[in-house]
């Protein structure tokens, strides 16, 4: 009779899919399926990226039925505030993607859960996940020698520009170097006089992102590799004063320092402006002017031999919060080894971190994508992330980004501030960034 009750109880546990064990559930016996919630950030079109997460989330839950989970959207407007008062009130989701600091972030405060126990069931089954995502992705998102954090895209951050805006001003090649780009925004700002050459959001997160461009051209950082200020080095300095130069030329939106991304994202797909930066292909993708644009390739400033293409990897991560541990790894190793076609569907900016999703014929066919892909992971050309160069995500760096302390500087800057006090008042709030971090 042990026996019998044995085998039915492990038979249930396989058909739950729930397949670690230590963490255990509150779920009382008989009360029906777990119930789990999970917050997916917006990360491409809102109604391309339902339909692709609802059809991903339904076949869990129909290949689960001891799981239920119900997927929640959350747009990037005040993500920061609406994780952070989730968690510290005691609302935390189960699980959620999220912007890439979280999983440290929450980790630091005790509030991620752990996720080694996929990782050892990943090692047991000898699941090629282990090499298809590369070691440093891994490493990302560990924190005191745990894993917190999965990651699963890599968001990059682009020029996108007017196919049919370039042709009619007489643009045949494209800029290599700042002074060339620097060329093609007035010459794009003499044919349309009406039309922002260069339109950037520079009022939320997006700030960040616009000024990351820069910073990727010329090799440059917020910070030096061992976590110090570094607005004021040479390299920095130069993007801060050319982007004040474009600011000055009236070269990029005199309003850009009140723009948000989807702003930017609006008057772009409205045909007001002839460039987008710091966004992804996401903010075309499914639009009437998809067909119209295209990726330009990375410039390279004065201190670079070859300037670099921005991402932010992306993690999947749970919260320690959970009633349900087990089941919210499952849902999230079940979610690692299927979500090629969701994240192919959803129109996001996020390229797969596992290398072998990346040669699906969705991002080799596709212009917006495969060129992306090329000015990415190319033997000429290479990406690095926005923390460059730090080479590992740092708690504070939470801090850094959710309060735009370095996007702030590129604000600044076109509101009339000068490079030099910007670059100063930067490099104070993230020392005291640093400083202070709890």
């Amino acid at each position: 009779m042990k026996a019998s009750k044995m085998i039915i109880g492990i038979i249930a546990l396989l058909i739950a899919g729930t397949v670690f064990a230590g963490g255990g559930s509150q779920q009382a016996e008989g009360a029906g399926p777990v119930k789990l919630t999970y917050w997916e950030m917006n990360w491409g079109p809102a109604d391309m990226e339902k339909a692709a997460m609802d059809k991903l989330v339904k076949k869990f839950n129909d290949s689960h039925p001891n799981i239920e989970v119900e997927v929640q959207y959350i747009p990037w407007e005040g993500y920061y505030q609406t994780f952070l008062t989730a968690v510290t009130s005691g609302n935390a989701p189960d699980v959620a993607t999220g912007a890439t600091p979280q999983p440290i972030q929450y980790a630091v405060m005790g509030e991620s859960l752990d996720l080694d126990p996929i990782m050892e069931a990943w090692r047991n089954e000898n699941n090629p996940i282990l090499t298809d995502i590369t070691p440093d992705l891994w490493k990302f998102f560990q924190y005191q020698g745990k894993q917190y954090g999965i990651a699963f895209g890599l968001d990059l951050k682009l020029f996108i520009y007017r196919k049919d805006f370039f042709q009619q001003a007489g643009i045949t090649t494209m800029p290599k170097t700042w002074p060339e780009f620097t060329a093609v925004l007035e010459k794009l700002k003499a044919r349309f006089p009406d039309k922002i050459p260069l339109l950037m959001p520079g009022a939320d997160s997006g700030s960040n992102h616009s000024l990351s461009m820069f910073l990727g051209s010329n090799l440059a950082g917020f910070t030096t590799p061992d976590l110090k200020p570094a607005f004021q080095s040479k390299a920095t300095m130069e993007c801060l004063n050319y982007v004040k130069e474009l600011y000055d030329k009236q070269l990029v939106g005199r309003g850009t320092a009140g723009y948000s991304g989807t702003d930017a994202e609006r008057m772009f797909a409205a045909g007001e402006a002839c460039i987008l930066g710091g966004m992804g292909f996401a903010n075309v993708a499914g639009k009437d002017i998809e067909k119209n644009c295209a990726v330009m390739p990375p410039l390279t400033g004065p201190s670079a031999r070859q300037g670099s293409m921005i991402y932010c990897p992306n993690g999947i991560m749970g919260f320690s919060q959970t009633k349900h541990p087990d089941e919210t790894r499952t849902f999230i190793k079940w979610w690692m080894e299927n979500f090629l076609e969701m994240i192919s569907e959803s129109g996001q900016s996020n390229f797969p971190a596992r290398r072998s999703y990346m040669q699906a014929p969705f991002y080799q066919s596709d212009p917006l994508r495969s060129d992306s892909y090329k000015y990415m992971f190319s033997d000429e050309y290479s990406g690095v992330s926005m923390i460059y160069p730090a080479e590992t995500l740092y708690p504070q760096f939470s801090q850094i980004e959710g309060e735009q302390l370095y996007g702030a500087v590129l604000r600044k800057i076109v509101t009339g501030i000068s490079p030099a006090q910007a670059a100063r008042e930067g490099d104070a709030a993230i020392q005291q960034a640093i400083d202070t971090y709890k």
